[in-house]
């Protein structure tokens, strides 16, 4: 039954709405930009070690950044599904 699948749907997505609490989306992004910001400094690669740390920070927001964005993006896709499905349309 829809009716049933969205109610289940809604329980998820109360869910992951306090985990999006944890991970700041927000303060991750700013994190990004700083971080990128201090990758093109001249200067960036005098300390190697450093320079990497940073790199492997930078690819870490970046994947955590894409995967909320997905996620969300899948969420809205599925309520847009569930109003199709009430008014008939699937």
């Amino acid at each position: 039954e829809i009716s049933d699948l969205k109610e289940q749907f809604n329980q998820a997505k109360k869910k992951d709405s306090k985990l999006g609490g944890i991970f700041d989306l927000d303060k991750s992004f700013d994190r990004l930009n700083e971080l990128k910001k201090e990758s093109s400094k001249p200067e960036f690669w005098n300390i190697n070690e450093n320079a990497s740390v940073i790199l492997k920070q930078i690819s870490r927001l970046e994947k955590e950044i894409f995967l909320w964005k997905d996620l969300k993006q899948r969420h809205d896709d599925v309520e847009i599904l569930f109003e199709f499905a009430e008014e008939g349309g699937i």
